[in-house]
């Protein structure tokens, strides 16, 4: 799984809030962090993993 592989790639900090990672046919990276302010620190690990394209998102919060 795609998002496993980035998990063992990553801080072990950043790797529990990664939420999914995948690669597109284009082979952009897409990672999806659980808060605004995982993803703003994941921005500065990005360089320890070998695709040359990275998007971040921020998993959406639902309302309950």
């Amino acid at each position: 799984m795609e998002t496993e592989r980035v998990r063992r790639l990553l801080p072990s900090e950043e790797a529990m809030h990664l939420v999914s990672a995948v690669t597109d046919a284009a082979g952009e990276l897409t990672l999806v962090m659980d808060s605004p302010a995982w993803a703003a620190r994941m921005r500065y690990c990005v360089h320890t993993l070998p695709n040359a394209k990275i998007r971040i998102r921020v998993l959406p919060q639902t309302k309950g």
